[in-house]
């Protein structure tokens, strides 16, 4: 058979968060460009699942359940104080129609991005994409469809510029396979069709913690382990000591510093056995188990060996900081970009600054201060420094924490727990780093990264005026107090 052939200017492999926006500023530079993309909708196995793990089985459906489940908890109990009693018997969740609220976000996001392909003339194509060989300027990528039912066929396309965004997938551990109903990844996880009575969870990091948060609120006890000592350890102390034990007393149960060494599949659910720093051996049992425990590169899938494109030892695309990969003409983005940081708005950014690349014919470089959030009950947030980082780098610092207590708007939603804290040099005033536990830490957070990546002080964003009663005033009051000059606390 003949193998149809193409040529464009840019084929973008992975329709996830870098690769789509990379695709798209292409396209608006002008450039023919063609993006491919294996993934099929978690729930119905239709083809064209644009957006990637995020849109599909991350960051977008994860929030849609414990949007579901933080509004189930709400009704449940802690509404006492507004004068709302509820009967606990008459709250119930219908597991059907939570399921079908995530599926309706999933195929929004696949027909959103799909009309934006349309849009800017982008070729979408659903398949698996492999290097071949490079072919004068261009190098030839092999096509094959994920479902040829609608007729279509392999093709080749060479292409003057190649960007990886494939990403990653769910690692799993030796042993522990995952069947996505009894042990499962963040995938099945999230398909749950009732609340399980039990959930073990290998991984107390932000998957463990968001999707561990979801069921227990709908009622399933949940254990977490993990071999490092802290949830988050890389986060501000204090942050994570308010976090932890606020789930705890939501009724999380963790035990870090820990060691899964093996799990089994029995008559009464899944076998977990652990040992501890100290050699102490348990054994559990839960009706489910969650594998949270990382993710793995998906660029060997793409014969990167056939062309000689260079992975580090984990499988990951060596790139520069402009995202040059050490073949002329091939990229790469997001997380499966060797030290990239595994966030779908970083991804965002590093597909952005590609397409500016290629369309430009010169290296871009746009560094800014990189958010992270945590949804979890209280949502945490957080970017830039901590104040312990800070010191053992030998800066001299200053620090400014606002309680939430404090806020009246936060006192008047009965949303007082957590704090605001800014780090600041204190030769520069130079804002290092913002630390957020609470109601809005999210979108709170925004604004601290917006001031950061504008050099601001500590000085100008407490004199930044802010609405009131807002929960954004804790933010200026945090700022203001690293100076000693704030004034509601």
């Amino acid at each position: 058979m003949q193998i149809k052939t193409t040529e464009c200017d840019v084929l973008v492999i992975g329709a996830g968060p870098a690769g789509y926006p990379a695709a798209i500023r292409a396209a608006q530079a002008g450039l023919s460009t063609v993006i491919v993309d294996a993934m099929v909708n978690p729930d119905d196995g239709a083809c064209g699942a644009w957006g990637g793990v995020c849109a599909n089985m991350g960051c977008i459906p994860s929030k849609a359940l414990l949007a579901a489940s933080h509004a189930y908890a709400s009704l449940s109990h802690g509404l006492e104080v507004f004068g709302i009693d509820i009967d606990p018997k008459g709250v119930t969740m219908d597991y059907a129609r939570m399921q079908a609220h995530r599926a309706s976000c999933v195929k929004s996001s696949n027909k959103g991005l799909s009309q934006l392909f349309t849009k800017y003339h982008v070729r979408a194509v659903a398949a698996a994409a492999k290097f071949e060989a490079r072919e004068g300027e261009r190098w030839a990528v092999g096509v094959t469809p994920v479902d040829s039912a609608d007729g279509a066929e392999p093709e080749r396309i060479l292409a003057r510029n190649v960007i990886i965004a494939c990403g990653t997938k769910a690692r799993a551990l030796p042993g522990i396979e995952f069947d996505e109903k009894v042990i499962v990844s963040h995938t099945g996880a999230l398909k749950f069709t009732e609340a399980p009575k039990s959930l073990g969870v290998i991984g107390a990091g932000v998957i463990g913690l968001e999707l561990g948060s979801v069921w227990s609120r709908l009622g399933t006890e949940v254990t977490l382990f993990d071999v490092a000592r802290d949830i988050l350890p890389s986060t501000d102390a204090v942050m994570r000591r308010t976090v932890k034990g606020e789930l705890k007393k939501q009724g999380l149960v963790f035990h870090m510093g820990v060691r899964v060494e093996a799990v089994e599949k029995t008559a009464e659910g899944v076998k977990v056995s652990t040992v501890d720093k100290n050699g102490t051996r348990n054994e559990y049992v839960f009706d489910k188990l969650l594998v949270a425990a990382g993710r793995t590169s998906l660029a060997p899938s793409l014969a990167p060996e056939s062309v000689g494109l260079k992975l580090d030892t984990r499988g990951y695309v060596e790139v520069d900081a402009c995202g040059r990969t050490n073949l002329p003409g091939v990229w790469a983005a997001g997380d499966v970009a060797a030290g990239s940081i595994q966030l779908a708005h970083y991804a965002h950014e590093q597909g952005v600054n590609v397409a500016r690349s290629i369309a430009s014919g010169r290296p871009v470089r746009y560094e800014s201060p990189v958010p992270a959030v945590v949804y979890i009950d209280p949502e945490v947030a957080w970017v830039g420094e901590t104040e312990e980082a800070a010191r053992s780098r030998g800066i001299a610092v200053r620090t400014g924490v606002c309680p939430f207590a404090a806020n009246g708007r936060a006192k008047a939603q009965a949303q007082t727990t957590g704090f605001v804290k800014v780090v600041c040099e204190a030769a520069t005033d130079r804002i290092l780093g913002v630390h957020i536990v609470g109601e809005g830490a999210a979108d709170l957070c925004a604004e601290a990264a917006a001031a950061m990546a504008f050099g601001a002080t500590a000085e100008a964003l407490g004199l930044v005026m802010h609405p009131h009663p807002s929960l954004s005033e804790a933010l200026a009051m945090a700022a203001l107090a690293s100076r000693r000059e704030a004034t509601d606390l």
